[in-house]
């Protein structure tokens, strides 16, 4: 089956009844991995027919990644360009009290950078990582291929709708719209164009790397797309003429691996700790919102050559739009509202099963039970024990790759 007869069939709200689809599904699986080039089996035997992840262990980037094969060292993937998530996690490298209270334990923090959510999927589950932070979409695939606890959200912001000049949904009619495959915003898109009356055989959908978007748009290759932060402001702001026609809301998360909190919950609990910690120290003034807006930036001129193209200034404006606890005093909670039968989460589970990205055995109380809200609330409950309250005096980050 295609990828548009897939999202036909979200976008026209048909969530059951995909029994008379198998087939034509399997073939589409098939056909995804093929073009892909996915092995189905790596050295730990995880099938990546099921958990759509591409062979990443030969990645320019990651094939000299040295991770530790010791249990006293928590490997972590963060997302430098994930921007203004990543304000959070490079407070977190530098925060004293974490590596204080971890040594204190027997354990150390060892942050490696990738570039995508799905990147840091693979690593987790190929057993290289214990912890790691994504979206929504590549949270809930994690989850649903491996033995993941989702422990806090890391980010709620903006998910747009760039084009060029286009003010109404209505006005996408007859228009060639990009998007990614299985992410949030592709989710949204759908979502989107049915609540306002737009069939899926109206527009015409672009399947393509979000960091290829803004020039897409800019050269008419496309007339608008779906995109999280920071693709949309960096489109608006490179280009002239273009405006966000729609926006909605995106959630990212951090979570672990269930044996690391099952063989040390304390340290997990440290790790939510120094988060809530750096939220915090984040919005105490905007001098420290800048200080780990240039952090940011100098992270990702590492890990890519295009850089963020943003100033310190800049990233700290989105950060006070995209991240829990920055603009009002609050710890980074799951709501409970999220894990509804009736939410996003939920019709975006549905989505990546019927885009083959979930495996069609999995269930949503499954993966809702992935869910853990009770691991935070130890940490809120115990703030002398875990230093919510005190002060970070940052120190130069720790080890990466």
């Amino acid at each position: 089956m295609s990828t548009l007869k897939l999202q036909q069939q979200f976008a026209r709200g048909r969530f059951s009844g995909m029994r008379k689809l198998r087939y034509l599904l399997l073939v589409f699986i098939y056909l995804f991995f093929h073009i892909t080039g996915c092995d189905k089996v790596d050295r730990t035997g995880i099938n990546h027919a099921d958990t759509s992840l591409p062979e990443l262990k030969d990645h320019p980037l990651y094939k000299n990644y040295n991770f530790s094969q010791e249990k006293t060292v928590i490997d972590m993937g963060d997302q430098p360009i994930w921007i203004p998530t990543s304000n959070i996690s490079e407070v977190m490298k530098r925060d004293n009290i974490l590596r204080e209270e971890l040594m204190a334990i027997g354990y150390s923090l060892k942050i490696h950078p990738f570039l995508k959510g799905n990147d840091v999927n693979y690593f987790l589950l190929r057993g290289d990582l214990e912890v790691g932070i994504g979206g929504d979409m590549p949270a809930l695939r994690a989850a649903a291929a491996g033995d993941v606890v989702i422990i806090s959200i890391i980010q709620r912001g903006p998910v747009s709708i760039v084009s060029r000049g286009i003010r109404e949904i209505k006005g996408l009619k007859g228009k060639k719209i990009g998007y990614a495959l299985g992410s949030n915003a592709h989710f949204y898109l759908l979502n989107t164009l049915r609540k306002h009356g737009v069939d899926i055989s109206e527009v015409k959908l672009i399947q393509m790397d979000v960091t290829l978007m803004p020039e897409a748009l800019h050269d008419g290759k496309i007339d608008a797309f779906s995109a999280w932060e920071p693709t949309p402001s960096i489109a608006l702001d490179k280009y002239s003429g273009l405006i966000v026609t729609h926006r909605g809301k995106s959630y990212g998360f951090l979570y672990v691996k269930k044996e690391l909190l099952e063989r040390s919950p304390d340290a997990v609990r440290h790790l939510l700790a120094s988060e809530i910690r750096a939220l915090r120290w984040l919005r105490k003034s905007d001098r420290n919102l800048n200080i780990a807006s240039k952090w940011v930036n100098d992270a990702s001129l590492i890990l890519s050559t295009q850089g963020v193209h943003f100033s310190p200034d800049k990233i700290s404006l989105l950060a006070k739009q995209d991240m829990p606890g920055i603009r009002i005093k609050e710890h980074p909670r799951i709501s409970p509202g999220l894990l509804s039968d009736n939410g996003a989460l939920k019709k975006e589970f549905e989505l990546l099963k019927d885009l083959g990205l979930i495996a069609q055995q999995k269930t949503w109380e499954v993966v809702k039970g992935k869910f853990d809200l009770s691991v935070i609330e130890t940490v809120i409950l115990n703030p002398v024990k875990y230093r919510i309250f005190d002060e970070i005096e940052v120190v130069n980050k720790g080890g990466g790759g």
